[in-house]
């Protein structure tokens, strides 16, 4: 299956923009820190999107959820944190795969109370979010400004 292709928003609100980097500013931040050698091997589309979807449960990023809804200049904090994301990912391949954060949910009922059942037993048990082993990428996260979009707490929940 052929992967999206990355196209960058830059804040002016660019039509399908998938994220806040681009290949070559990707490329250049994993050069500079020899972190890969040319010719460039791995998929970085696939690790920019992987980023992408780090970020996007997390309250700061809120305000820039893609497409943006407004023309707004993109922090370079943000763009860092995308870029600190892919360099994680691509050190270690499983962070953000299934089974290796939250538990996986096995039963959700709704009836006037959200009731959530997972995997394991563990549904009290304290859990690891991906993000949460990426300082660098907390670091420039915790330099935008808080968002109230989220409510209650600091996480965003997405239902799928």
């Amino acid at each position: 299956m052929p992967q999206s292709p990355i196209i960058a928003e830059d804040g002016s609100m660019v039509a399908n923009a998938n994220s806040f980097v681009s290949i070559p500013e990707c490329e250049q931040f994993l050069l500079d820190r020899g972190l890969v050698e040319e010719p460039i091997t791995v998929n970085l589309a696939s690790l920019i999107i992987r980023a992408m979807d780090v970020l996007l449960n997390e309250c700061s990023v809120a305000p820039y959820t893609l497409p943006l809804a407004e023309q707004k200049r993109i922090p370079n904090e943000l763009k860092l944190a995308q870029l600190f994301a892919v360099t994680y990912i691509l050190r270690n391949p499983e962070i953000d795969q299934p089974g290796t954060g939250a538990p996986s949910v096995k039963r959700e009922r709704v009836e006037g109370a959200v009731e959530v059942e997972y995997f394991g037993g563990n549904a009290g048990a304290a859990t690891d979010s991906p993000i949460s082993r990426m300082i660098r990428v907390k670091e420039m996260l915790s330099k935008l400004p808080r968002s109230t979009e989220c409510g209650y707490g600091n996480r965003r929940i997405y239902r799928v």
